[in-house]
Parts: C-alpha cells; structure tokens; sequence
C-alpha cells in the first residue's frame, strides 16, 4: 500500500489564496489530533509494510510547530514539502 496525506490547515491556506493576510492564528492542535487519527488507523490497519505514508506538510506548519514535523518523521514517515504556503506554482510568475 502506498498513501500520501496533505496535512494542511486548509482554512489558513484558503485565506491566503483569498489574499485576506489577516488569518488566525494556525490550529495547530487540531493537526496533532487529525495526525495521531491517521498514524493510528495506520498502525491498526496497515498491515507490516503499509503502517507508514508520505506527509506533505507546508513550510509555514514546519515552522509553526516543528515537533509535529519531528513527531511524524520519528513515527517513520516521510515528510514531504508542499512548499512554504501550499501556493499554486502554475498561476506564479
């Protein structure tokens, strides 16, 4: 099994697309608790070699919270970058 996860705080990101700069602040306790839901089916249903995945993460969560990024590395998974905002290249200049 192969499976890749965005872990996001979509809300944050929706925001920025809208260019509305003023967000909130980043949930970033309801990251570590949708990541431990994950690492646990995981864990439950993964089977030996499908209990672990890629996590692409934003540059902005590393940031904000680097033990999670730790966390999930430690756990044995991939850590993926979906660049420092999760901006869509394709309409960059």
């Amino acid at each position: 099994m192969f499976l890749s996860i965005d872990l996001e705080e979509f809300n944050h990101d929706l925001k920025r697309s809208l260019n509305i700069r003023n967000t909130e602040a980043m949930k970033t306790d309801v990251l570590w608790s949708k990541y431990n839901l994950i690492d646990s089916f995981l864990k439950k249903f993964g089977g030996e070699n499908g209990r672990y995945c890629t996590f692409f993460c934003t540059g902005c969560i590393a940031e904000k919270d680097p033990d999670l990024i730790r966390k999930i590395s430690t756990d044995g998974h991939e850590i993926a970058s979906h660049s420092y905002y999760h901006d869509n290249l394709h309409t960059k200049n």
